[in-house]
């Protein structure tokens, strides 16, 4: 190759780089290659170029190209003849068969010492001619391969590209910042001003990860701008659950096990059911519509369920306490308690007394049996003694009562001796006076600690013994 032939080519392939921009998966449209007319050179020559030009077309990425064997079959299969097929209309009906959008068609041949590549591209809806070129090459044949084909593609699909006039498109959205795909490529997030599209049909797509997705179909028409307002609606609500009982389990759905309070939770919107299970609580099982974009929260109460106890109890005569509640004992007949735990107390005379923690679960039936140890002599030998302190305490009143009176009779005598002047009968009421109040002090203190005494050894003996 010579050095004015890579100065010709190189222009041309620059020319075709800039002409493969990258198009959207939407908007390649079909074209077939139809052979070559060869004019003054062989019909093989004019098949490889043909062959050469529909590789370069598939490499721009511009267009779906259909591939040769399937082309001739099916205008085979129709009964068309591509020989001798190179009128406008005749390339618009193979066009028509092969159910392309254009066709790419021209000539190949040699005058003089000049070899002419002449392609265009003809639009199968209108029938008109959308581009057309020319190149003109003077060298050997062999060089139409690397340099004739490669530059006349360039030139048809720079006329071609001259032809198109873009369309603009902007994109709005409520949330804002949402990300936009055109055509299956992404181009950024709203609100977006996407220029020079190439007219026709798209898919745009507005994806987060917080909203429903949202699709439509936008047709870009030539020379205009096109608007889209759109509003997301949001993909997730939340859902919030509590109880007034701290370790009741909250199952949502699948969730399952949460203790006391669901926490805000992400969820679909839709309608949720949800249960609430406590061993000394009524079940709660009910369902929620959540509103796309929601915020709901509930506040369930729980109430107390109730279970059954049987008691039976020895000695007959105990006493229940339950909750501080006193009763008779109901021997064997069933009692109605809250769910929960409850001290349940049994006592008896001469027994010693029971307390027992029990368990009631909801709607579960209980069976005790229970009996007190008897306590004998140790209970009898403290009543007694209860009895005594009793009496003894009334005794030892009376006694400091009988001295009190018998020193305030002696005291009466001591004051009238003063008063009458008998200094003889004053001194002998002074003596009997002061032993009297001796006597009665003594008689006091020791009924006093006697008293109390007796108090403190029977509360011992009583806390001992454990007797309620």
């Amino acid at each position: 190759m010579t050095s004015a032939m890579r100065f010709i080519y190189l222009p041309y392939v620059f020319i075709l780089l800039l002409v493969t921009v990258p198009v959207s998966a939407q908007d390649i449209k079909t074209i077939a290659v139809l052979g070559l007319d060869p004019i003054g050179i062989g019909k093989a020559e004019s098949q490889v170029l043909s062959n050469r030009i529909r590789t370069i077309l598939v490499n721009t990425s511009m267009f779906h190209v259909l591939e040769r064997a399937n082309m001739e079959a099916i205008l085979l299969e129709q009964g068309f003849q591509q020989s001798g097929c190179t009128s406008d209309e005749c390339i618009v009906e193979a066009g028509q068969l092969l159910g392309v959008k254009e066709m790419l068609a021209g000539s190949v041949g040699k005058f003089g010492e000049v070899y002419t590549i002449e392609l265009r591209i003809i639009d199968i809806e209108n029938g008109k001619i959308k581009a057309a070129a020319t190149y003109d090459f003077r060298g050997e044949i062999e060089n139409l391969l690397t340099e004739g084909a490669p530059a006349a593609v360039a030139r048809v699909l720079q006329s071609y590209q001259n032809q198109t006039t873009f369309g603009k498109l902007i994109i709005r959205s409520e949330p804002a910042g949402i990300e936009v795909s055109l055509g299956g490529d992404k181009k950024g997030i709203t609100p977006l001003v996407i220029d020079q599209i190439i007219p026709g049909s798209y898919e745009i797509i507005l994806q987060n990860a917080d909203y429903e997705t949202y699709t439509n179909q936008v047709r870009i028409e030539s020379g205009f701008t096109r608007e889209i307002s759109a509003t997301l609606i949001p993909a997730f609500s939340y859902l919030q659950i509590a109880t007034n009982v701290a370790d009741a389990i909250i199952n949502v759905d699948t969730l399952k096990g949460i203790s006391g309070s669901t926490g805000l939770l992400k969820i679909c919107p839709g309608i949720h059911r949800f249960s609430i299970n406590h061993d000394y609580y009524l079940p709660i099982k009910e369902e929620t519509n959540l509103i796309p974009g929601d915020t709901l929260s509930l506040q369930i109460k729980l109430e107390k369920a109730k279970g059954i106890m049987i008691l039976a109890a020895q000695p007959e005569n105990a006493t229940l306490s339950i909750s501080e509640i006193s009763q008779q004992l109901p021997n064997s007949d069933p009692i109605e308690l809250s769910a929960g735990e409850h001290i349940l107390r049994l006592q008896a005379p001469y027994y010693y007394p029971l307390e027992q923690s029990v368990i009631i679960k909801r709607e579960n039936t209980i069976n005790l049996n229970l009996s007190l140890i008897y306590g004998g002599d140790d209970l009898s030998y403290t009543e007694k003694r209860q009895t005594w302190l009793m009496a003894s305490t009334i005794t030892s009143a009376a006694v400091a009562l009988t001295s009190a009176l018998v020193a305030n009779h002696f005291y009466d005598k001591y004051s009238d001796a003063q008063l009458s002047g008998d200094a003889a009968n004053y001194k002998n009421k002074t003596k009997n006076w002061d032993q009297v109040s001796k006597v009665f002090t003594t008689v006091t203190i020791s009924a006093s600690i006697f008293t109390i005494w007796n108090w403190i050894y029977v509360k011992n003996l009583r806390q001992e013994l454990n007797v309620l």
